[in-house]
């Protein structure tokens, strides 16, 4: 994993941890997908009852269920108890880590940022060790 995908992914996360995925459009979840991720989305056959209820409001299409699955499960922790290895086991659950972008996205709100730098800082142990695996 290089550092860009374990950013890409970090900040994915977070940006979805700060907002509530529930009220943004499918439009704008697979525009973040698309620019942080940049991989194509799979299709799984089971999802969270949550996941079906946002699909229902939104009647949203199957196509961005195993998103909606990925940030049910990763928002249920607190994010200042979260770690990268942690969103790096949740997210390989679901999809292929090795198919994040390599291309930086630099989407994040500067708030947001800095929030993100102070909790990446209280992290680097676990960080570092993300970028050796």
């Amino acid at each position: 994993m290089t550092k860009t995908q374990l950013d890409n992914l970090i900040c994915f996360s977070f940006l979805f941890k700060t907002i509530n995925y529930q009220e943004q459009s499918p439009d704008y979840i697979k525009e973040k997908w698309d620019s942080y991720i940049g991989m194509s989305i799979p299709n799984t056959t089971m999802h969270l009852d949550t996941t079906i209820k946002w699909k229902d409001f939104w009647n949203a299409d199957d196509t961005l269920l195993s998103i909606i699955d990925f940030l049910q499960v990763n928002g249920t922790i607190a994010f200042v108890k979260d770690t990268p290895s942690d969103m790096l086991e949740r997210f390989g659950r679901i999809f292929d880590i090795e198919s994040i972008t390599n291309k930086s996205y630099n989407g994040l709100h500067d708030v947001l940022k800095m929030a993100l730098n102070t909790w990446k800082e209280s992290n680097l142990r676990d960080y570092n060790l993300c970028l050796l695996t």
